[in-house]
């Protein structure tokens, strides 16, 4: 029969051989390539700017590649629309100014008569309701032409930032929309896309094992 051999025993008292810790990893040396990788420098932030209302591109003043600043024009929506509504806006409120005048006039004259009891006080009272109705009108004529010119304004697209056009996403006279219905043969949500490319970051493809 075999004996199974048995490594011997230290005797009691003897040292015990140490064991090596592991080495501890070595830092790299400048220059040295630690992991090759492959990645993009791309801008921090893509900006596509879109209407505020559907509408018609009339003008794009920029191509791609374009350097533009903050509130430069950039696009321009078809406005024949909206200047009417201004100038529908402006003869409401000329209206309205035009009787608040005449209710005015006919207060004062009515006060007058009413001091010489030649009017009632409800006569009065109505001349004064007159002219505080002809008042609020003129408050809803300059609020009516005030949003008129917010969407005469909103025709014009500038840009939102200092930066570079990425891409010219729309063509003259095609539909623009400020939000997307579906489908791929729908209507333009965004004009053009632009990016500040003083502003980068670096976007890598990593394994999980490194």
């Amino acid at each position: 029969r075999g004996r199974a051999s048995r490594a011997p025993r230290p005797a009691a008292g003897a040292p015990v051989p140490a064991v090596a810790p592991p080495a501890a990893p070595v830092p790299p040396k400048p220059g040295d390539v630690v992991l090759t990788v492959s990645g993009y420098i791309i801008p921090r932030e893509r900006i596509a700017i879109s209407p505020k209302f559907m509408g018609t591109v009339r003008n794009i003043s920029v191509h791609k590649g374009d350097v533009v600043k903050r509130g430069e024009v950039i696009v321009e929506l078809e406005d024949d629309e909206y200047r009417a509504r201004v100038l529908e806006a402006e003869g409401q409120l000329a209206l309205a100014q035009a009787n608040h005048r005449n209710a005015e006039t006919n207060l004062h004259r009515t006060l007058d008569l009413a001091a010489k009891n030649v009017e009632s006080e409800q006569v009065t009272d109505e001349a004064r309701r007159a002219r505080d109705v002809a008042a609020a009108q003129i408050r809803v004529a300059e609020g009516q032409l005030a949003l008129a010119r917010t969407y005469l304004g909103w025709c014009t697209i500038r840009a939102p930032i200092d930066g570079v056009v990425l891409e010219k996403l729309v063509e003259p006279a095609e539909l623009v929309v400020p939000q997307s219905f579906g489908g791929d043969r729908g209507p333009s949500t965004a004009v053009i896309a632009m990016a500040d490319l003083n502003d980068l970051q670096i976007e890598i493809d990593l394994n999980e094992a490194d």
